[in-house]
């Protein structure tokens, strides 16, 4: 409910300034769309960590250190995983969807990054 304001009175205030610097109603309505993906998103990351916060803060540390630990694999398939992600119609969805793929393909290239590294020898 709170989010829907947030959006609602950020839309308003991008109508009007996009009223006064002559944007048109396209770019407009694509820079909402970022704003609305930005906004859920991080709507869905709070909650996300409000949630794991409410049981236990041992899994709050697990979570981090294991986005820490595959953070180089997100970095390095985060391009790949949007362009095959793009084909998705489903555009609600797509921005978590992307953060699911992401996250999979980055922990799918970790465990095989840590198999190739432990046959090497020292």
């Amino acid at each position: 409910m709170i989010l829907d304001g947030v959006i609602f009175i950020l839309a308003f205030l991008m109508a009007a300034l996009a009223d006064k610097f002559n944007i048109k109603p396209v770019e407009l309505e694509t820079l909402i769309t970022v704003l609305f993906y930005i906004v859920s998103s991080i709507a869905f990351v709070l909650g996300v960590y409000g949630f794991t916060f409410c049981f236990s803060m041992t899994k709050v540390g697990k979570i981090l250190r294991k986005a820490g630990n595959v953070s180089y694999e997100i970095y390095l398939i985060h391009g790949f995983v949007f362009l095959i992600m793009s084909q998705i119609k489903k555009e609600n969805l797509y921005p978590y969807l992307v953060m699911v793929a992401t996250f999979f393909f980055a922990e799918c290239l970790h465990i095989l990054s840590q198999g190739i590294l432990k046959k090497m020898p020292k």
